[in-house]
């Protein structure tokens, strides 16, 4: 095994939050010749109004000018984040597109950077960015630090998002039982309490047992809801 990966492992395995985290991947991006970085993180609940997350250690006046401009809206590279799986590399002084975006970025001397996303299986999507005020990010150092960018990114990810999904979205810790699991399956297949009551060989009042417990353990309004929360985290299948 590689140095760097027994360190990466064991730094971010001992981290107690994720300020924690967060300084341990300031401090590596750092080791590895980027000036800033920041950790994104999309959560998709509530389901109609996904949470989003974003720590950085940018310049602070550049920080303000990003939310007061909803710059969220206009990135690219988060646009990169919400639908692709490979890193991206960008340049703030030669975009095509988002301009005065990048202006400003480059302003704030964030002129070189790579992203990676990571999606974990419940949906959550995380985000590091890596950026520099000079050099280029060539091909040269992509082959000789490109793995170890990846692979630091994607522990740092798992790392942030287990802090940060156990505060912001309880419902990631729930386990069904599988009369709770059954009962959502047959519900989000639209079947009625009486139909589900059919199949599982049981009375309604009991089918409405099991949908309200998943529905409280899930924090879910009703059984639609829930069933889709249950989707999401895949823990009908």
């Amino acid at each position: 095994m590689h140095a760097w990966k027994e360190k990466y492992l064991n730094g971010y395995a001992a981290a107690k939050s994720e300020a924690d985290v967060f300084l341990e991947l300031t401090a590596d991006v750092r080791a590895l010749g980027f000036e800033y970085c920041s950790f994104g993180l999309r959560i998709p609940f509530p389901v109609t109004n996904p949470q989003f997350m974003l720590q950085s250690n940018y310049p602070e006046p550049w920080v303000k000018r990003y939310v007061s401009q909803n710059y969220f809206a206009v990135d690219p590279t988060v646009r990169h984040g919400l639908s692709q799986l490979m890193p991206m590399i960008w340049r703030a002084d030669t975009p095509t597109q988002s301009f005065e975006f990048w202006k400003e970025a480059d302003h704030f001397g964030l002129r070189h950077g790579w992203c990676m996303p990571s999606v974990s299986r419940t949906g959550a999507i995380g985000l590091v960015t890596m950026v520099r005020s000079s050099e280029p990010i060539d091909e040269c150092e992509l082959e000789e630090k490109g793995y170890q960018m990846s692979w630091l990114a994607n522990t740092a990810n798992c790392a942030m998002s287990m802090h940060l999904l156990a505060q912001r979205a309880p419902e990631y810790a729930v386990e069904l039982t599988a009369r709770e699991r059954e009962s959502l399956q047959w519900s989000a297949a639209g079947k009625t309490y009486v139909e589900i009551g059919k199949i599982m060989h049981v009375d309604e009042r009991t089918v409405k047992f099991h949908l309200v417990n998943a529905m409280r353990k899930l924090n879910a309004t009703n059984k639609t809801e829930a069933a889709v929360k249950a989707t999401i985290l895949g823990l009908l299948f």
